[in-house]
């Protein structure tokens, strides 16, 4: 959504007169509200996303008669910003109150929520649904605070995905994963009298606090888990009764052998759900096959959706799937991967009866393998009733795959160094956060700027503007490659600081999470020039290429001292050592790393845990070349959604790309081995990007641009 568009429905619905009283915004990105001079006294039922909590304060403002909030908040809020409560705007009204978060770390328990329940003393109905990585949420005694300090509070629900991180561990269960669910259970026994009830259990990454019964004021979806089978729960009573208001279910199984009693005894307690969204199922049952009778089905009198998305290596447990496809009288919509439902055509027995389904969704990427004629068949004979057959491929065709290599100097003069906010000094690393803003690492001129793609405009959002260096806080020296994380914070490769920052959403100065100011070695705290940087977000673990030291770095959160994740044996280029990595690619499906190996000129594969690696692209002994299958000094890598892998050839003034499987790339920006200034050649780019239109940016550093090849 653009500014402009944010700013009028802001005017029309807050400060333009009119009498509405109930408004409801759907807007999967929020919306970021904005001051206006006048506010809406009529509006008391408001169901709206906003950008950040820093859009409440406004919200409040704008419309200080509400009686009923749903609040959803989509991005992660500055650790350095702390609302400064206002109590002449705070809602004085307000009786329901719903907070959502669809992001772990947009809400801190003790700066942000807590202040804000205090704050208004009319609350008589809060829920709070949020997915987080904050400790302080999973505590019963602080849950329990709470409560006592609302004096009108009548029904308090909480809808709690709590990220499983290292800190979690420490803080309630001495580091033992096994001893986390009862920890916390007997924190809220001890804390909560019996008219309350808690249901609570853990999978591999997260830690579930649910209120129970699940009954709600509103329709709602909610996420769990099969294993909230094995729940403990405070008050027994309330396990039973059914929920009211639940119309969707979500069931994440992490690809984790589960029985499909789990499954299936946690959705039968959601009868009245009309979507079921099941994903990453992995069933260790032996049973699964039919033998020529249908099982019993679960009764899901209103559901009308099943979503059955993706099954470890496409092998559907037909037992599992039968339970929930037969039996649903209103069952018309069916949405699979293709590859497991092709699964079940070809493979098993009985053969799936599909004439109830009406609309049909299939998604094909990767395992899927290929659409194939005799399959199209194959459904037209399963589903003789369709009226929508959408099928959604992601190809590797590189024949659809084109680019114009003409390139776009989008920031930068061409062959000139400088530091006003549109210019560069050799820049390196590249990044687009969830606006698609591209940011850029400005090596000499010590800064990060962030720049608007369609305003064409750029500002400084770390390090300083006016390019000097320095090794506090809010300093740079000769950053280098960059990260963003979904919430859009950033890290930082400070490379001539020899450290790495953090830099949160919207901060004035950075956080050291890794390595020494000022100080180079090769201790495990510290690094010879940091380069590129991957994050595997679901174990809060950082990889950082260490490039003089010849190894990558893995640094788990909170950490003052680091691992070696790959190589650390030297430079050379036999497949135990690696050569000056500089890019790097985590891949959480393998659980490896990506290395541009640039002094060995070729792109090599680390599975973590393992003592070698394995070649991706270039020579294995590390010759370097400008031929379709060599590669002269890479410096970065990316991949498409397809699976497809770009690669920046520095020393050959190229960008590769290479389709899923084959070792031979195609130039699709410069011309190789041939550097220069004009708008069809590069000279040493450094980092690539794609947006998701699969336009490519690339930083052209020694012509000190960024450069743009459209994608047609």
């Amino acid at each position: 959504m653009t500014s402009t568009t944010e700013s009028l429905i802001s005017l029309y619905i807050f400060s333009t007169p009119n009498k509405f009283r109930k408004v409801k915004l759907l807007i999967d990105e929020g919306i970021q509200l904005k001051t206006q001079v006048s506010s809406n006294t009529c509006l008391e039922d408001l169901v709206i996303p906003i950008t950040t909590v820093h859009d409440l304060l406004i919200l409040f403002t704008l419309a200080p008669c509400l009686i009923r909030l749903q609040l959803c908040i989509v991005r992660n809020t500055s650790q350095e910003f702390v609302l400064q409560f206002q109590l002449e705007v705070m809602p004085q009204v307000l009786k329901e109150l719903y907070i959502q978060t669809i992001q772990h770390q947009v809400i801190s328990f003790q700066a942000l929520l807590r202040p804000l329940i205090y704050n208004i003393s009319s609350i008589e109905y809060l829920s709070v649904a949020v997915k987080t990585d904050d400790p302080d949420y999973a505590d019963g005694r602080l849950w329990a605070d709470v409560i006592a300090n609302m004096p009108s509070l009548k029904t308090f629900l909480l809808g709690l995905e709590i990220q499983i991180t290292a800190d979690l561990l420490t803080r309630f269960s001495d580091g033992i994963v096994q001893g986390l669910k009862l920890a916390i259970f007997k924190l809220f026994v001890e804390h909560f009298d019996s008219s309350s009830s808690f249901r609570i259990y853990t999978n591999r990454q997260t830690l579930f606090i649910d209120s129970i019964p699940y009954r709600f004021s509103c329709e709602q979806s909610y996420n769990t888990s099969p294993e909230a089978n094995h729940a403990l729960c405070t008050n027994m009573t309330y396990v039973e009764q059914p929920p009211h208001n639940i119309v969707g279910l979500g069931m994440n199984g992490e690809y984790f052998p589960i029985v499909k009693d789990d499954y299936l005894e946690v959705i039968r307690h959601f009868s009245s759900i009309t979507y079921l969204s099941l994903s990453s199922i992995n069933v260790y049952d032996q049973e699964n096959e039919i033998n020529g009778v249908h099982p019993i089905a679960l009764k899901l009198k209103y559901l009308k959706s099943l979503f059955y998305l993706r099954s470890t290596q496409c092998k559907v447990n037909r037992v599992l799937f039968d339970s929930l496809f037969y039996g649903q009288k209103r069952l018309e919509t069916l949405k699979m991967m293709y590859g497991d439902l092709i699964y079940l055509l070809r493979t098993t027995s009985p053969p799936i009866n599909g004439n109830h389904i009406k609309d049909l969704e299939l998604f094909c990427h990767g395992a899927d393998g290929a659409v194939r004629l005799m399959d199209l068949h194959h459904l037209v004979l399963t589903f003789p009733q369709l009226e929508c057959l959408s099928i959604q491929v992601w190809s590797t065709l590189i024949a659809i795959l084109r680019w114009n290599t003409t390139g776009i100097t989008l920031f930068g003069t061409t062959g000139i160094r400088g530091n006003t906010s549109q210019q560069f000094s050799s820049p390196f690393g590249l990044a687009l956060d969830s606006f698609n803003n591209l940011y850029i690492g400005d090596r000499y001129n010590n800064r990060i700027q962030q720049c608007n793609i369609r305003g064409l405009t750029c500002t400084t959002v770390a390090g300083q503007a006016n390019a000097v260096r320095g090794t506090n806080m809010s300093y740079l020296n000769g950053p280098t490659y960059i990260y963003l994380d979904s919430n859009d914070n950033l890290y930082i490769a400070d490379s001539d600081n020899y450290r790495v920052q953090f830099w949160s959403y919207g901060a004035s100065y950075g956080k050291t999470i890794a390595g020494i100011t000022g100080s180079s070695g090769s201790a495990l705290n510290q690094f010879n020039i940091p380069y590129g940087i991957a994050l595997d977000s679901n174990l809060n673990t950082v990889y950082i290429a260490d490039y003089n030291n010849h190894r990558v770095m893995k640094y788990v959160s909170n950490s003052v001292s680091g691992t070696i994740a790959a190589g650390g044996n030297g430079f050379g280029t036999t497949n135990t050592k690696l050569y000056r990595p500089a890019g790097l690619y985590f891949e959480s499906s393998t659980n490896s790393l990506i290395i541009a190996n640039f002094g060995a000129s070729n792109i090599v594969r680390w599975i973590l845990g393992d003592n070698k690696w394995t070649i991706v692209e270039g020579d294995t002994n590390g010759l370097n070349g400008n031929t379709s299958t060599l590669l002269d000094h890479p410096t970065s890598i990316t991949y498409d959604p397809m699976g497809n892998m770009y690669v920046a050839d520095m020393f050959n003034h190229r960008i590769q790309m290479y389709p899923v499987g084959q070792s031979n790339g195609t130039t699709i920006a410069g011309i190789s081995g041939v550097f220069g200034n004009d708008s069809t050649m590069l000279n040493y780019p450094v980092s690539i990007i794609l947006d998701n239109q699969l336009n490519l940016y690339v930083s052209d550093s020694f012509n000190h641009r960024i450069q743009k090849f459209i994608r047609y």
